[in-house]
């Protein structure tokens, strides 16, 4: 009795402190976790980097490492770490790793790292191209898919012109392969993709499957008038089972494929162009191309025409050079002489016109009734009389013992705007001399008839530039003119 009254009095006093090292045990064995989060940018730029890897290394054996990728912000967070002291990487296509030792993990608690990295010093990325045709009519094929497996992956699809472009590949050897619906895939081996470089002409050619349900139809679209080939032609298959269309290529084959078995009517269409259809329903037979509807397109004829002719002086033959030609009626238009008298006007309406010519110191002339056609031009040409200013009475050169009118010469207009015509009339052999000249004294325009002139009437235009083709000031200029024998000088003013 005295033994089992001593074994309640020790149990009652053991059992506190018992119980406080079970506490502790069981506190001491629980595991303690923290976080590791931040952000990882490009070092240049200061954008955040999309899919980063960052990894959380402890040296602990029992300690399994961590990671997670950065969101679209950059942002990364590592959970569920025990407490410790951990390295942290962070890794991303095209930058170099960035590495950060020491990071202290507690309990409950987040850890701030972030990083800055540096794009790579050198490529990391190769790139395969080529072009997808069907074996039996050499046209490329549209919508195909192309796969490329090594030691990393890409694919692409190839457009109208059957080409595609794998981008961003790991160097090494892959294992290309192209596939489209009615087609036998094909598989190229051994492509060697190397850094920074492309590797071209991975080219296939698919057959079709003799079993497809669809067919296709081909041709050619020509120019009617030149029999030349029509590049981007459009080009219909109609009113069958199913629709397809496709653009000619710059040889004017076009081929429409995916057609189910069955009748079509195809069109075929071009920018300035009658379109044209093939009139007969057309048979495509699955898993066969039905060839040869082709289309000569008869060009659209022009809707409009134009007038053109010659300008000259009545009295002596020459050219008008900067006369004016205006054409009004259906539409209104005009245009300038050349320096041999021609004028064309452009893109007029169909429709009959009245043509005016008029120059400076000429008297203007109208022709009517002229009538324009679509796709013609037609030719109007004028003889211009010159005004009674300019018979030759306002300034006569005299030489001595000589008729007073053997030399004639007149200026107008003067004033003047834009142009002026300088003329004069010689009624024996001789050099010539006409010299444009400023208030200070500075010669600003020269003509110089280096071989004696026969006798006739002669003209000079002045356009206010002097003989570096710069524009004049305004104001008061001194005409010199000299023959042989004698000169004479008179005023000009011009005006802007």
């Amino acid at each position: 009795m005295k033994k089992l009254l001593i074994l309640l009095i020790m149990g009652l006093v053991i059992t506190p402190v018992f119980a406080q090292q079970i506490e502790a045990l069981r506190y001491d064995s629980i595991p303690q976790y923290g976080m590791i989060a931040g952000k990882v940018c490009d070092a240049n730029t200061g954008k955040p980097i999309v899919g980063a890897y960052v990894s959380a290394h402890n040296d602990d054996p029992y300690v399994d490492s961590a990671g997670a990728y950065t969101d679209s912000k950059g942002r990364y967070i590592i959970e569920n770490l025990l407490i410790g002291i951990y390295s942290v990487t962070a890794d991303a296509r095209g930058y170099e790793p960035q590495t950060k030792d020491n990071i202290l993990v507690t309990t409950a608690q987040i850890t701030s790292v972030d990083f800055w990295l540096r794009p790579s010093s050198g490529p990391q990325y190769g790139s395969i191209s080529g072009i997808v045709r069907n074996i039996n009519t050499g046209l490329p094929i549209n919508g195909a898919h192309v796969v490329a497996q090594g030691p990393g992956y890409g694919h692409a699809y190839t457009d109208s012109a059957g080409f595609y472009r794998i981008n961003n590949l790991d160097p090494g050897s892959y294992s290309v392969t192209a596939s489209k619906s009615g087609y036998e895939p094909g598989t190229a081996d051994s492509v060697i993709v190397i850094a920074d470089q492309n590797t071209p002409n991975v080219n296939f050619w698919l057959k079709p499957t003799g079993g497809s349900e669809y067919g296709s139809i081909s041709g050619f679209v020509w120019d009617n008038s030149t029999g030349l080939p029509i590049k981007h032609a459009y080009v219909e298959a109609l009113g069958g089972p199913s629709y397809g269309h496709v653009y000619s290529d710059s040889t004017g084959a076009y081929q429409i494929q995916q057609l189910t078995a069955g009748w079509y009517i195809v069109k075929a269409s071009a920018p300035g162009y009658l379109f044209a259809t093939s009139g007969d329903s057309i048979i495509v037979l699955a898993g066969h191309d039905t060839p040869n509807v082709n289309f000569w397109l008869v060009p659209i004829t022009p809707q409009y025409g134009s007038i053109s002719g010659f300008v000259r002086d009545d009295s002596t033959g020459l050219p008008i050079e900067y006369a004016l030609a205006v054409a009004e009626g259906p539409s209104n238009s005009e245009a300038y002489t050349d320096s041999i008298g021609h004028y064309y006007i452009a893109n007029l309406a169909q429709g009959v016109y009245s043509v005016t010519a008029s120059a400076s110191g000429y008297q203007s002339q109208t022709k009517d009734s002229i009538g324009v056609y679509s796709g013609q031009n037609t030719e109007v040409n004028f003889w211009l009389v010159q005004e009674e200013s300019l018979k030759f009475n306002a300034n006569t050169m005299t030489m001595p013992g000589e008729d007073p009118h053997r030399i004639r010469f007149n200026v107008s207009p003067k004033p003047f705007k834009g142009m002026t015509r300088i003329s004069w009339q010689i009624t024996k052999e001789t050099k010539t001399r006409l010299q444009i000249i400023d208030v200070t004294g500075r010669v600003v325009k020269n003509w110089i008839d280096s071989s004696p002139l026969e006798p006739g009437l002669y003209s000079r235009t002045w356009d206010g530039k002097d003989e570096y083709g710069r524009l004049v000031a305004e104001g008061v200029y001194i005409i010199n003119f000299a023959t042989n024998e004698a000169s004479l000088t008179t005023k000009l003013i011009f005006l802007k």
